[in-house]
């Protein structure tokens, strides 16, 4: 599976993983592949943001709260 980004007349190519991902992401909320990119996009602008002026990230699971550490994936 091939899913290639225009941005600026420069093509990116999405690994395969990543393209699976954004399928399944689409797929289980229902909206086209392209949504669900903008919808990722915005999502991981938002967590930098807050994570980069001091905010925390927590999860509550089983009724346990936990501190989530994000660190952006290096290229």
């Amino acid at each position: 599976m091939t899913i290639t980004i225009q941005i600026d007349g420069d093509q990116y190519v999405l690994s395969d993983e990543t393209a699976r991902a954004l399928i399944e992401i689409a797929q289980r909320n229902n909206v086209p592949p392209e949504i669900a990119l903008k919808q990722a996009l915005l999502n991981e602008k938002f967590i930098e943001e807050q994570t980069t002026s001091g905010a925390k990230l927590l999860i509550e699971k089983n009724g346990s709260l936990r501190e989530l550490i994000f660190k952006p994936e290096a290229a």
